[in-house]
Formats: structure tokens, sequence, C-alpha cells
């Protein structure tokens, strides 16, 4: 190559061509660079700052466009070479925290979006902004599948599969106006309710819906272990309605004839569980709680048939659970940390 080939290519040029030559390169230095941020736990990018000054901070955020091939091996079968590949690394007190992958299409919207820490998180969306698939891997490596299936801009139908075994399928209803109404849940397995799914969540649906509106149902999963021993029977249908709010003030369980089997009410105070109501033929319960100033839930009873059969009193780590015959205490059990620490007979 001639020793002046450069300059007299930049000669020939000129000065115009030159300029938007530099800035095609500068585009190109800068395409795999990283940008860094002032962040927080969620990750967001709250004040752009120099890379040692973003580490100084407990939560750091760096953003950098990548190419496809440094994609983990399971992300690759979503990815086109239209998208464009960001990587958004959380650090906190400058350890790496949590990856986030996010594929974005040439109108800047998101395709795809995945968390990888301990567990994994995956959200492929359409063209439109819609989610249609939740992939979710925890520690022990089973993965939950949501299948999101719309009719317009409206959600109507959503299947969960955990692992390769079909596990639920819900519906939603709305109203003329396009309000959410009801969900209804049918299980495709036996599940001990304590353990099933409590959160309905579903992206926004409507020009009515609320963003990240969704269904919150603690009545059998979260209250008590009062309700353990209720078993979610392959085929059995739960048909939940809900506040504007969101909260679940009824849970209807339907057999596979449609028979009404049970029915929870729950009763709110405030965004507080006051009461959790069930009714199945001649089982009756109620669970009652009760919370301190700072909200916190402190204190729980439990009636049969409005009978009382169990009180318990949370202080701390510390908790007294006691046991009800005819109105007497009859157990008493202290608890701490989890762990029963005592036990005695109350005579």
């Amino acid at each position: 190559m001639p020793k002046d080939f450069w300059a007299l290519n930049v000669k020939r040029a000129g000065p115009g061509r030159l300029f938007l030559g530099l800035l095609f390169l500068g585009a190109c230095l800068s395409l795999y660079g990283v940008d860094w941020y002032v962040s927080n736990p969620s990750g967001m990018s709250l004040e752009p700052a120099a890379a040692q000054v973003a580490l100084r901070s407990e939560y750091a955020l760096s953003v950098e466009i990548v190419p496809g091939s440094r994609l983990p091996e399971e992300l690759r079968p979503y990815y086109s070479r239209s998208y464009q590949v960001e990587l958004r690394i959380l650090h906190r007190n400058g350890e790496e925290a949590r990856r986030q992958w996010r594929f974005l299409d040439s109108s800047g919207r998101i395709r795809l979006s995945a968390i990888f820490n301990e567990t994994a998180f995956i959200e492929v969306y359409n063209s439109g902004g819609l989610l249609l698939e939740e992939h979710e891997r925890d520690s022990a490596g089973i993965e939950r599948v949501v299948t999101f299936f719309y009719n317009d801009l409206f959600l109507v139908r959503a299947e969960t599969r955990i692992g390769s075994e079909a596990y639920c399928t819900d519906s939603y209803r709305y109203t003329r106006s396009g309000s959410l109404r009801s969900v209804e849940r049918t299980y495709l397995v036996d599940v001990p309710a304590g353990e099933g799914p409590v959160l309905l969540t579903f992206p926004p649906i409507s020009r009515h819906a609320l963003a990240d509106e969704s269904f919150v149902n603690p009545g059998l999963a979260y209250s008590s272990e009062f309700f353990e021993d209720l078993l979610i029977s392959a085929g059995t249908r739960i048909v939940y309605t809900a506040d504007s709010r969101g909260r679940v003030l009824t849970e209807t369980w339907l057999d596979e004839t449609g028979k009404e089997t049970g029915v929870l009410t729950n009763t709110w105070n405030g965004d507080r569980l006051a009461r959790v109501h069930w009714q199945s033929g001649e089982d009756e319960r109620l669970s009652e709680y009760e919370y301190d100033g700072a909200g916190n839930r402190i204190g729980e009873k439990n009636y049969t048939r409005g009978v009382l059969e169990r009180t318990v009193r949370r202080e701390g780590n510390r908790e007294v659970e006691e046991l009800y015959m005819n109105g007497r205490v009859i157990l008493r059990a202290i608890w701490e940390d989890g762990r029963k620490v005592s036990e005695e007979r109350v005579r």
C-alpha cells in the first residue's frame, strides 16, 4: 500500500465525505460500547455515570449492544438477525447480581426479555407488544411455561405447563365495556390447595385495563395452615371474582360437571386480608386476622362451624399457637424462626 494512501484518499474524498465517514466510524466504534448508570434493585437506569462512579453506588447498571454470537444457547432459537441485542447487567456493591438480555426490533419494541441469576425468566412478545410466552426455570431446573392467547387486544386464555405436564388453563371474561369481570382456572392435575398458583397475572389487555393488573388470592395459600388439607382435583374449575383493585373477593370451585363444590370469600380491610370464609357442604371454616400499626400480621383465629379451634399470636420471630376444645385451651406450642421450641398440654 502506498505510504501516502490515506492522505491521498482523504484529499480526494473532500471535507464533506470525510465528515460523514468519521461519523460512521464513530458509530461503529460505539456500537459495542458500554453505558453505565446509577441504578436500584429493579435495575432501572436512574442516572448516567462513568463506570467508576456508578460502581461506587450500591446498585450500578451497565448497558451494552452486543452481537448475537454472545447469546446464551437457550436464547438463540428466539433470535433473528433483524433484532438488536441489548445486555443489561445489574451490579450490587461492585459484584454482578443479575444479567438481562433484551431483543429490540427495528421499531425499538422489546421482542424478548430474559433475566438470569440463580433462576431464569424469559418473556416473548409479538410485534404489537403483547406477551406471547413466559418461561420460568427454578434453581432445581424445573421449568414453568405460560402461553397467552388473544382476541384482538384482549387476553382470552392462558395455558400453563410445568415440565412436560399440562398444569392449568385460565380463561378471562370481560364486561361489555371491556373491563375484566372474572378469571376461571381449570386444573389439569391434582394439586394440594396450599401449593397451587395464587397469582393470576396478565399484561395490559385493553384500553380499560390497568398496566400490570393482577388477581391476588391469598385465601388458601398465604393465609393459614388451616386450609392445607383441601385438595384441587384434576378437572376442577375455579372462578375468581375481584374488585377494581384486583383483590379476589370470591373463589368458586366447580367439579368436572360444573357442580359447585365450595365457595371461598375474602373480606378486606384496606390492603389487608381481614377474614377468609370457606363453605363446602357441611365443611365451614373461618379465619380472622389481626395486624399491628405497621400492617404486619400479628394474630390469627381459626373457627370450624362457628367454634374456635386455634389461635396464633406473633411477636417478632416468635409465635404462640394455642389449640382449643369446648372453648378452653388444651395445647400451647411456642415457635421461634419457624421451629417448635416447646409444647405443653394445658389442664
